[in-house]
């Protein structure tokens, strides 16, 4: 595309949704929109180009009707209400379908999953709220994202509190058969048992009514359900952290359809951030106002700019970078809580690189960025806001040359800097014979590091650390520059284009306004030390940072052969789970650790007690280990298993063979603990895991127990066809590190940086490493204990038998009065919902409804040029029946008159009273001659009409045709000016304002 038609991604803030109290529902919104023209006026003359190519017209025309899904209850995005399909996905296609062409059939009823199978079979066109899976994509094909919600966990109140999905392992969950959580939590979640259901609404009554024990879902639905269908004994527990889980909406079409898919692109390309806002306050929050004082002139200038458009980094993490097309940061969050303070918007955009961002702000395209160090070449092209974010200058390089990890040392060095920011010029003032090399961004400069290409990098060191930790650069060490006070520290500003000089001091008193209790929140959130050296998962005290910047190394033994949890291969170097935990954790602390390599378990555990090395990174805790070690959270937790021949049968469990031989591997905590559960067990130690499955082959032991992953491996590896594993136990092998005992602060660190590995993160690894098949055998002692259950059950079923039919028809009695109640009061929320939208006493539509009419016509219009007009009629004299036959008689001419306005208008058309003895009609696809022609026609019903105890009555109208760009109160306006001269003209008269 050429630069006139450069697409701007815009992403909205995360919002709290305010319809029922909905406290936690963060969403974020994408806008794909044209690029900006707001600075100067605008032509009033403008040349029409079709965004579509011919192809794409003549594919619309050949389509004109999409079949798109319209869920049953599913809001505020995609529901029914009334009949009618609701929502922001349902708002946010009917704008593209304007801006496209075609027309929309929604489709309402089936279940979520049956939608599924009607797009793979073609029978719907659109699914219009839908994740992006790779099941997905190999039959559908998707648009860019245009929603984002996250997801929380409901429960049963009084039921044991939930932190997170973690506690959910092992309890039933209800999800709606075929969301994309389904195939997320069997994925990364497998011990969850899910209960699979129609849809949202479905879930929670399986939980309300013990079925289930917490069901997942977004809190707008979920809330909204529990609040219209009176459930009242759920709560939401917490908020899924997992991000995987947040719901980044696309619009899906079937895949053999590529060229609707690009349409519907092209058209959402097309939508303006001013629509997107016009969505997002409908269905959104609904902001009373900014919640710090605005003078008169500021209000103005939030009025005119109710958005503004900021530039967001895209590795210039943590403070602000893009997350699966979202903006996101501390820095982000942090320009939320001053927008909201002033009470605007902020659009995010993160097309530009750092020296594009600032090419933007002075042509106008972008009016903020977000973190920018105040120079005197800034000065000349923007306005900067009081600093808010002070951080340190650090220095990356590879660990093997810690010589250069200061300034100094890199005078004569080739050392990375990022393009756009001031690194470089301060370098080469402060240091001229440096070889100063510019990259696009922080990642690519690190990675020229790692490559070898340069000596160092210099930018922010928690954009560093960060980066270095996500991206696993463990080949790269950093330092904070202590050594020049000039380059210690930077601090950071907001950018404002200096035409607006209102929003720069608007900004400057909301900075202001921040409290310690909300920016302790945002670091708490996103656990930045702003001021400190370094940036991590992981809350270290002073004491232990001191400590750490003082450790060289970390001295680690290992079990030198139990794969797949680690090993130490020909090279002498260790490879396993251990191997990339031990990565995850130089990340977070910062240290090297260097690997002490042993010949046999025995001789780590001894090399431990001798203080030759300070971490044992593979051990369960025993009392006897206890007295040399410290144990830190279990990090990795698998069954203990009994491999045998294939012959043997299936083992229940270890009573089953309690006369056999069994191996266990010599100084494994596993065979001590079998021996205290039972002492009589022929136990039999072996060398390895790889010897015990020798001698299981051979008979010399009936079988061998083990961790499941380490059996499973070692039987791929040995390529042992005849050895299998034939039944679980009930020991559990939780593992963690053991740290030297007689270093605390070292525990300390360790345990720290375990606790913070996430699951994610553990199940990464598990997956990588980790292939286990069991052979299952038929449960005997299980169907023993069926059988039996059975046959109690049935005994008491024939013993209450009598006692419960004696019940039976005090429960129908009760359960017929419950489902009359539960219709009487559904009935009551719908004569609720009628009666918002219609006059109390005509019974036909009220200002409410007319207004929302009239702004839908007026927009059509505006849109499409077509005509459209409004009649305004006033009952003639109509204070002389009050005052003669009285108000009660009055009242009934009213709703006579109404009957005869609906029975006489056309069926596109709406009726409604706009006030006292005044009607409105609003006429679609109306010029001035149909309207007059359907004004005259009502005029003479009325004038032909007998009405009860009055008899003969009459009224004027008057007539207005829309304008282009008029707006309501003009056109209403018109239409009163023309019933006025209708009165005046001697009443029963129709006119129309044709000035």
């Amino acid at each position: 595309m050429d630069s006139a038609a450069v697409r701007r991604r815009s992403a909205l803030s995360a919002k709290w949704l305010a319809w029922l109290g909905w406290p936690l529902l963060c969403w974020s919104l994408w806008a794909v929109a044209d690029s900006v023209t707001g600075v100067a006026p605008l032509s009033t003359e403008t040349t029409y180009t079709d965004p579509f190519t011919p192809v794409e017209r003549a594919f619309i025309d050949a389509h004109p009707v999409l079949r798109v899904h319209n869920e049953t209850d599913w809001p505020p995005f995609n529901f029914n209400e009334n009949g009618r399909p609701s929502g922001y996905s349902i708002d946010y296609m009917n704008l593209l379908a304007e801006k496209s062409g075609f027309r929309i059939e929604y489709v309402t009823g089936p279940s979520w999953d049956e939608f599924m199978q009607m797009i793979r079979s073609k029978q719907i066109d659109v699914m219009l709220n839908i994740v992006n899976t790779p099941e997905r994509r190999e039959f559908l094909t998707f648009t860019d994202a245009y929603l984002v919600a996250a997801a929380s966990i409901y429960i049963r109140k009084g039921d044991q509190p939930v932190a997170g999905l973690e506690a959910l392992q092992g309890k039933t969950v209800a999800i709606p058969k075929g969301f994309f959580w389904q195939e997320l939590l069997q994925r990364y979640y497998p011990k969850v048992r899910l209960l699979l259901l129609r849809d949202s609404l479905e879930c929670l009554e399986a939980v309300a009514f013990g079925r289930a024990d917490a069901t997942v879902g977004m809190v707008g639905v979920l809330d909204y359900l529990l609040q219209k269908n009176f459930i009242p004994n759920l709560v939401l527990a917490a908020q899924v952290k997992d991000t995987r889980f947040a719901s980044a909406m696309h619009i899906a079409v079937n895949k053999d359809n590529p060229m609707l898919r690009d349409i519907l692109q092209k058209a959402m390309n097309l939508v303006t951030e001013q629509e997107l806002v016009a969505i997002q306050r409908r269905w959104g929050e609904r902001r009373a106002g900014p919640s710090m004082a605005l003078s008169k002139e500021e209000r103005q200038f939030v009025d005119r700019h109710p958005v503004v458009r900021a530039h967001v980094e895209k590795d210039y993490s943590p403070f602000l970078y893009m997350q699966d097309g979202r903006a996101t940061g501390y820095v982000v969050d942090y320009a939320q809580l001053l927008a909201e303070k002033i009470g605007m918007e902020i659009f995010f955009t993160n097309e530009r690189r750092r020296e594009e961002a600032v090419a933007a702000l002075v042509g106008r395209q972008v009016d903020l960025i977000l973190a920018m160090e105040e120079g005197p070449v800034h000065r000349q092209y923007a306005d900067f806001t009081r600093p808010y974010l002070t951080t340190y200058t650090g220095v990356a390089y590879r660990k093997e040359q810690r010589n250069l990890s200061t300034l100094e040392a890199l005078r004569q060095k080739r050392v990375a800097t990022v393009t756009g920011y001031p690194y470089a010029t301060q370098l080469k003032k402060r240091f001229p014979e440096m070889q100063l090399l510019k990259y696009p961004g922080h990642q690519a400069a690190l990675e020229a590091v790692s490559l070898g290409e340069v000596d160092a990098a210099v930018m922010s060191h928690p954009v560093m650390r960060y980066l270095i930790q996500k991206n696993f650069f463990s080949d790269l060490a950093t330092a904070p520059v202590q050594d020049d006070s000039e380059l210690k520290r930077s601090q950071e500003a907001i950018a404002v284009r200096n035409d607006w000089p209102m929003l720069k001091n608007l900004l400057d008193r909301a900075i202001s306004q921040v409290t310690t209790e909300e920016l302790n929140r945002l670091k708490q959130k996103w656990d930045v030390q702003l001021q400190g050296e370094a940036f991590s998962d992981v809350s270290f005290t002073d004491k232990e940072r001191e400590y750490l910047k003082q450790r060289k190394r970390i001295r680690m033994c290992v079990t030198p052969d139990w794969m797949p949890y680690e090993s130490i291969d020909e090279q002498g170097r260790l490879i396993g789970m251990t191997a990339d935990f031990v990565k995850l954790l130089e990340g977070r602390l910062g240290t090297p650790w260097e690997l002490v390599p042993t010949r046999t378990w025995g001789e780590t555990l001894q090399r431990a007690k001798d203080r030759v090395c300070d971490v044992i990174t593979l051990a369960a805790a025993n009392p006897q280990r206890e007295s040399f070690l410290r144990f830190t959270t279990p990090y990795v937790s698998f069954p203990s298993v009994i491999a045998t021949r294939n012959e043997e049968l299936f083992v229940e469990n270890i009573r089953q063979v309690k006369d056999r031989r069994l191996g266990v591997v010599k100084d494994y905590a596993i065979g001590k603990t079998i021996r205290r559960r039972y002492p009589n067990l022929q136990l039999v130690e072996v060398a390895s895991v790889q010897d015990g499955l020798r001698r299981v082959r051979s008979r010399e032991i009936y079988g061998l127990v083990d961790a499941a992953p380490t059996i499973g491996y070692a039987i791929r590896q040995l390529g042992y066809p005849d050895v299998k594993i034939a039944g679980k136990t009930e020991f559990m092998r939780e593992l963690s590190m053991a740290v030297r005992s007689d270093d605390p602060l070292l525990f300390s660190v360790i345990d720290k940086a375990v606790r913070a590995t996430t699951p994610e993160e553990r199940q990464q690894i598990y997956s990588k490493w980790i292939n286990v098949e069991y052979v299952s055998g038929v449960d005997y002692l299980l169907i023993g204990q069926i059988l039996l259950g059975v046959l109690l059950i049935l005994g008491f079923f024939i013993y209450q038998n009598r006692r419960l039919a004696r019940y039976n028809r005090q429960i129908r009695l009760a359960n017929e009065q419950a489902a009359l109640k539960n219709e009487l009061l559904l009935e009551k929320q719908r004569e609720l919902e009628r009666l918002s939208i219609t006059d109390r006493l005509t019974r036909i539509y009220n200002r409410i409804k007319l207004d929302e009419v009239f702004n839908q016509e007026l927009r059509r219009a505006d849109r499409y040029g077509q005509p459209f007009a409004v009649i305004m009629l006033d009952v003639d004299d109509f204070k002389q029946v009050n005052d003669r036959f009285g108000h009660p008689v009055g009242d009934q001419v009213l709703v006579e008159m109404a009957n005869l306005l609906l029975s006489g208008i056309r069926q596109t058309d709406t009726v409604g009273r706009w006030g006292g003895e005044e009607f409105f009609i609003i006429c679609p696809q109306a010029d001035a001659t149909g309207a007059l022609h359907l004004a005259e026609s009502l005029r003479a019903r009325i004038d032909q009409h007998s009405f009860p105890e009055v008899g003969h009555l009459t009224a004027s109208f008057g007539i207005a045709v829309y304008r282009e760009g008029e707006q309501e109160h003009d056109m209403v306006k018109r239409a009163d000016v023309a019933l006025y001269r209708a009165k005046r003209a001697g009443k029963n008269r129709v006119e129309a304002y044709d000035e």
